[in-house]
């Protein structure tokens, strides 16, 4: 009975340290690319208030919290990688008001969905965090009824309700 305790106990940490870390890494995305800053917070936060409409149990609103705040960790890559060719997507897809996933498509050859989704699975993410990043453009592609419809409709709301605060006038396709 103490065993299992201090196991639940020791989990509940290593579960509030990974969640820290993951905020960590959100930040991390904001820092490289000023014009996303707040966007994986805000979009974590909408998700958490659709899972609860949506009466997900606490143990689930856990993972779509984590998939709200990594859905564009591939951005966090690619600016790390190339900072010079991000800011100049960034800036294209600005001037040409296109979508930011479209450019980055034309200009790397792959977007920060496929990115993040990649680097997820080799991090060894639960599958439906991965399946969450691989598609949160494009949910119908994904695991039906899993968290990367959830992680769409939240970013379309967040940016929508103009919780982005930006000129991007992009609104995401609803699937």
């Amino acid at each position: 009975q103490i065993a299992n305790q201090e196991i639940s106990l020791a989990m509940e940490k290593l579960k509030k340290t990974f969640f820290t870390s993951v905020q960590i890494l959100s930040n991390l995305i904001e820092m490289r690319a000023p014009a996303l800053a707040g966007h994986s917070r805000r979009v974590a936060d909408v998700a958490r208030h659709l899972a609860e409409k949506m009466k997900v149990p606490p143990a689930e609103t856990h993972e779509i919290l984590l998939a709200g705040l990594l859905h564009d960790i591939g951005r966090l890559v690619m600016v790390a990688l190339y900072p010079e060719h991000y800011t100049a997507v960034i800036d294209q897809a600005r001037e040409q008001d296109c979508c930011l996933r479209d450019v980055e498509q034309a200009v790397f050859g792959y977007d920060h969905a496929a990115v993040g989704a990649a680097l997820a699975g080799r991090w060894n993410f639960p599958a439906d965090i991965v399946d969450a990043l691989a598609w949160h453009h494009a949910p119908e592609q994904g695991v039906p009824g899993g968290l990367a419809a959830i992680i769409h409709y939240a970013d379309a709301i967040s940016q929508a309700l103009d919780l982005e605060e930006t000129e991007n006038s992009q609104m995401p396709r609803l699937h």
